[in-house]
């Protein structure tokens, strides 16, 4: 099976397309979709397209060689032909079949779906009746779709009637992009439990035919897409087998086809990819503008972001109220100017702090000064009626001018000063309401839809990873986040990149899917939005089983980005592969120290793939010497609540030292005597716990990951270890999972 259409089989396509379109339609027949099926060299039942009974001949019957045949309406109106009873076996008589077709009309136009109308009926198809078992495996779906975030993407799940049922309650389709090349079609049917069934027994050649089968359509999809740069008149939205069968004589045969079509000036802009071009004004402008600076009223948006701005040293802020005036921030008078194009000085960035309404005029104010940034604060743009239009009105006066906008409906951005460079930031909390702690080694960037998230983040991390950057991109009018991780990827300062997002613009999703694929630095995503409202009124299977959540979450894992299944993980994520991004991962075998018999229980259940180390027989014996008699040597050694810092930091450096031994779990429960992790003793005793996990952490190349089951009273405890560099979490669970996914990135990456 070829990956790519040939000229004939384009040419048969284009035919078939133009026919239907000729008749004012935009969804194919059943027996045109076969058609395309014998064009890509796919197997079809012997079949005969029958207008109207009384054309129904007895040489059309002979062209059957069995006497059971399968009868259905031919329906332009008809996704579902099984709901509607448009579907029957019948027997090879010419008189009975015609019978058939005729009570079959009826029934259907009595249907209450149609309510009383009479649905338009372009004929029958009788097909011959194709013998398989209806066993998992032998039966299969094979859908392709536009979607309009991410293009077209191809699924492949079990098949028949029930598909839906079976997708929503026991496994899920598998997912991917296209374009996808036979071994990737390969690969996506791999990770199936139908394949997993075919091995078992000993069909591995089913899985062959299968994977031609995925291939033909995902070359057929792929031509007649928006991927296409030189598409021809038509562009398929989508195109579904529902199902391929493995029949008697183990062929793979598709018994029933939908397909719907669009001119293909339709076509979806997927080849834009991201623009990361002239962001660096957004973070490291010459010249920042404040529009909307209240002279009364400090609480005020602008002048918080003012006060924020002023506290980083810059010197070139600058201030913009209508009526003039001056107003003190942090102790200094600063001019108000009555525009931007009244600043005397270069301004690169612009934030805009003033009503939705007037943001068309303050975007004209930066474009004729020269201003290369612009970030829009308020609401009321494109979440709310009506606001579109403010949005186009800015998106015309920055067309064809280097100039980027961030928002609307944001924070703005944060970065942290380095060096002699002050940094930005408009994330319009006080300083009293939230501690800013950039740390020069910080090397995380969090990108967030939700600025609230961004706040939340920087408050909860700012022990461990206080971000270095934090973009709240907002309505993305301009700046998305596939420009940012394309921007950031080339940042020598970031090693991590979390996104939160919420919704995609039509295109973008393939934006950050090419953006997330190029990026070389860990991506770590979290996509909210998971229900799919109106799935269940969909046309197709393929419709209602790959939602835009589905197709999300399945191009991100494809495109390399680390998917965070809740939001927790996606804080526990950054933090690990932020604190171990120079820890070298030699494979999966991982060792525990813990304190109580629970915890190494808990640790154990989660160990997902990671496999028990090993000790080596000189490890072991130096453990027993470490150890008192009644602890046991084992992979994750309880050295119960008896054990003392000293022993719990000698068992660390063993066990780290071990070359058995990949990575390294860690769980204290700091509640015993022997411990030295209560406040007081953090702070006055140098060789705590804390100090003692941190030295050997730091002298090993292998990453540690610490859990510490415990309340508020041990948070100096917590914040000893991650300000020393060592990722640690509440529970055994959530430091397991986080050490997975890490392992499994750096390995498969």
């Amino acid at each position: 099976m070829s990956e790519r259409l040939s000229p004939g089989q384009v040419r048969k396509i284009d035919a078939i397309l133009a026919a239907a379109a000729r008749q004012g339609r935009q969804r194919l027949l059943e027996h045109e979709v076969y058609e395309i099926l014998l064009a890509l060299g796919l197997q079809v039942p012997t079949y005969m397209f029958v207008p109207d009974p009384d054309e129904l001949t007895a040489g059309i019957l002979c062209e059957f060689g069995t006497e059971r045949l399968i009868l259905k309406v031919v329906s332009s109106e008809i996704a579902h032909k099984t709901r509607v009873g448009g579907v029957r076996r019948v027997v090879r008589d010419r008189e009975r079949i015609r019978a058939a077709m005729r009570q079959m009309k009826r029934e259907i136009c009595a249907h209450p779906q149609f309510a009383g109308r009479e649905p338009k009926v372009e004929g029958f198809l009788l097909s011959s009746f194709v013998e398989y078992s209806k066993d998992l495996g032998n039966e299969v779906l094979v859908g392709a779709k536009e979607n309009f975030a991410f293009g077209p993407a191809l699924s492949f799940s079990k098949g028949g009637t029930d598909a839906e049922h079976f997708a929503r309650y026991f496994s899920s389709p598998n997912i991917r992009l296209l374009p996808l090349d036979r071994a990737g079609c390969r690969a996506m049917l791999g990770e199936t439990a139908i394949a997993r069934k075919y091995r078992e027994e000993g069909n591995e050649d089913f899985l062959e035919l299968i994977a031609d089968a995925v291939a033909g359509i995902g070359a057929l999809f792929e031509h007649y897409s928006s991927l296409n740069p030189q598409p021809g008149e038509f562009i398929f939205s989508e195109f579904e087998i529902n199902p391929f069968v493995i029949d008697e004589e183990r062929n793979l045969v598709a018994i029933d086809g939908l397909a719907q079509f669009l001119p293909s000036s339709r076509r979806l802009d997927l080849l834009a990819g991201p623009r990361p071009q002239q962001l660096d004004a957004l973070f490291w402008p010459e010249g920042v503008a404040v529009v909307g600076v209240s002279t009364s009223d400090p609480t005020k948006i602008g002048n918080n972001i003012a006060t924020l701005l002023h506290n980083l040293g810059r010197e070139d802020l600058f201030l913009v109220n209508a009526r003039g005036g001056r107003v003190e921030i942090g102790g200094r008078c600063y001019e108000l100017y009555r525009s931007v194009r009244e600043i005397p000085e270069r301004v690169d960035l612009v934030v805009v702090c003033v009503p939705a309404p007037l943001a068309p005029g303050v975007a004209e104010e930066a474009r004729d000064k020269g201003a290369r940034g612009l970030v829009l604060i308020p609401g009321g743009f494109g979440e709310v009626e009506g606001g579109a239009s403010l949005e186009q009105q800015i998106l015309e006066i920055v067309r064809d001018t280097p100039m980027r906008v961030v928002g609307p409906n944001c924070l703005g951005i944060f970065r942290a000063p380095v060096g002699d460079r002050p940094g930005i930031n408009t994330l319009f909390v006080p300083e009293e309401k939230l501690e800013y702690r950039p740390r020069t080694e910080s090397n995380v960037a969090l990108l967030t839809q939700s600025g609230a998230l961004g706040i939340s983040e920087l408050d909860k991390l700012k022990s461990a990873i206080y971000p270095r950057v934090v973009v709240s991109y907002g309505n993305q009018l301009d700046v998305d986040p596939a420009d940012l991780v394309a921007y950031l990827a080339d940042d020598p300062a970031v090693d991590v990149i979390g996104v939160y997002i919420e919704g995609f613009k039509p295109c973008g999703g393939r934006k950050f899917f090419d953006a997330v694929r190029a990026c070389r630095k860990p991506v770590i995503v979290y996509k909210a939005g998971r229900t799919d409202a109106g799935s269940r009124a969909a046309a197709s299977h393929t419709a209602s089983m790959t939602g835009d959540y589905k197709v999300a979450l399945a191009a991100m894992k494809q495109a390399g980005a680390i998917v965070a299944d809740h939001i927790l993980d996606h804080t526990d994520l950054r933090k690990t592969c932020s604190l171990l991004a120079d820890k070298r991962i030699g494979g999966r075998r991982v060792a525990g120290v813990v304190n109580a018999g629970f915890e190494s229980t808990y640790a154990a259940d989660s160990i997902g793939d990671l496999v028990l180390a090993e000790f080596s027989a000189d490890t072991a014996a130096a453990l027993r010497e470490a150890l008192p008699p009644f602890v046991s040597v084992n992979p994750f050694l309880d050295l119960t609540p008896m054990a003392d810092d000293a022993t719990f930091e000698r068992c660390i450096e063993l066990a780290l030292a071990d070359p058995g031994v990949d990575e390294l779990f860690i769980s204290v429960v700091p509640h015993t005597v022997a411990l030295h992790t209560m406040p007081e003793e953090v702070a006055r005793d140098r060789e705590n716990l804390a100090e003692r996990i941190v030295r050997q952490a730091r002298r090993s190349h292998k990453p540690v990951v610490v859990s510490v089951n415990a309340g508020t009273m041990y948070n100096a405890f917590i914040e000893a270890l991650e300000q020393g560099g060592v990722p640690t979490y509440t529970t055994a669970e959530r430091a397991m999972k986080a050490l997975n996914r890490l392992v499994d990135y750096r390995l498969g990456r």
